[in-house]
């Protein structure tokens, strides 16, 4: 319950942290112009979704449930498998 309370407010306190993330993410990867228009078009809807997402959350903290927000998604391409298959003989 109380986990569910502290990602809530959470959500909502750190959403406006998406949009310069997103911008300086797209920037990274497509360049300036793309950063510029798609950067900040897609921070301003992922904040919007967190916040509303933090304020669902926040509101029906009370009622037991599982999160609705998915994972972050990892693209890397990597096994992420657990022990990693790189440390085979580690010891």
């Amino acid at each position: 319950m109380y986990d569910k309370l502290g990602r809530g407010l959470a959500n909502m306190f750190l959403a406006v942290d998406e949009v310069p993330d997103s911008w300086y993410s797209v920037t990274q990867d497509e360049g300036p112009s793309q950063g510029i228009s798609k950067g900040i078009v897609q921070g301003v809807s992922r904040m919007m979704m967190d916040f509303g997402l933090g304020t669902f959350e926040t509101v029906t903290f009370p009622i037991v449930t599982k999160s609705i927000k998915a994972p972050a998604y990892d693209s890397d391409g990597e096994d992420n498998t657990y022990p990693p298959t790189l440390l085979d003989n580690w010891y």
